[in-house]
């Protein structure tokens, strides 16, 4: 079988070493001009790994990063499980965001609610720093840095992104320790912190209530929504389950619904996480 990452082996935690990953998109895959966000990460672990131990209290940090190219992440069970346990076990994880990809946006969802350590996200392309972009509603709060061959370009040892992710490093571990609730992605408390009357409520099952994550704009709603999803999704799963379950469920359920939909004064991304934490099955519609 081949090797779990790009070095061809396969990730080993270690509490006692601080241990780096570094998920690629397919973008940086494919990228045939400038240094990789792989060597750039490698050369900043070379040059704040004395800080990083003082701030940490650690004796070793590991400095050869663990890497993984997220197109090969699901090409086996084994592999999705060695890229899932790197993702959750280690202390300093970053993400190539250029683009946005599903794929990297999916494991990026899986650190967020698993661990609280230092997750760095890093755009490439033609991002500097700076830059207007469109980001995420979700993660419209995450404070992305920049790893592209312009941000190098820019001529200015502060903005440099080997510096970019030593001092975040720095900061976070730093911060880490003194702020309980320390946080450098969205959903890591919004899952723990129901509201009172949802901290025992069991998951809702799919015959009582199906979550939709789909756009809210006036054409998706006029056509994808009111012609299809809420008529005809409702029919499907009643179809697929026995007769006796068929007899036994009121004509007005499951109850199709997203966000949109949910009374609440709270915020979207914290309804959104709670409502994905308590509803047995959703589905993600583009």
């Amino acid at each position: 079988m081949p090797g779990y990452n790009t070095t061809g082996k396969k990730f080993t935690p270690d509490k006692n070493i601080i241990q780096c990953c570094v998920l690629l998109s397919e973008t940086e895959e494919m990228a045939e001009s400038g240094e990789s966000l792989e060597s750039i990460v490698r050369r900043t672990l070379l040059s704040y790994h004395q800080r990083i131990k003082n701030v940490t209290g650690k004796s070793t940090v590991e400095l050869e990063p663990y890497t993984i190219e997220v197109s090969k992440a699901f090409s086996s069970p084994a592999v999705y499980r060695d890229t899932i346990i790197a993702l959750c076990r280690c202390d300093i994880a970053i993400f190539d965001m250029t683009n946005y990809e599903p794929a990297i946006m999916f494991f990026l969802g899986i650190r967020s609610v698993v661990r609280r350590g230092i997750t760095i996200s890093s755009a490439g392309g033609d991002y500097i720093l700076g830059d207007t972009m469109n980001f995420p509603f979700n993660i419209k709060e995450v404070n992305l840095v920049s790893h592209s061959d312009k941000q190098v370009q820019q001529d200015n040892p502060n903005t440099d992104p080997i510096n970019l992710i030593g001092q975040r490093i720095l900061g976070g571990f730093s911060q880490l320790a003194q702020l309980p609730n320390y946080l450098d992605l969205p959903a890591f408390d919004a899952v723990r912190n129901l509201p009172r009357e949802s901290i025992n409520q069991k998951s809702i099952i799919y015959t009582d209530r199906v979550l939709i994550l789909c756009s809210f704009s006036k054409e998706y709603q006029e056509n994808n929504w009111k012609r299809h999803l809420k008529r005809k999704l409702p029919v499907h799963i009643k179809a697929r389950l026995s007769p006796e379950e068929q007899g036994v469920l009121p004509d007005n359920k499951p109850d199709i619904f997203r966000t949109l939909d949910m009374k609440t004064p709270r915020l979207v991304s914290q309804t959104l996480y709670e409502a994905i934490r308590l509803t047995d099955r959703f589905a993600v519609v583009t």
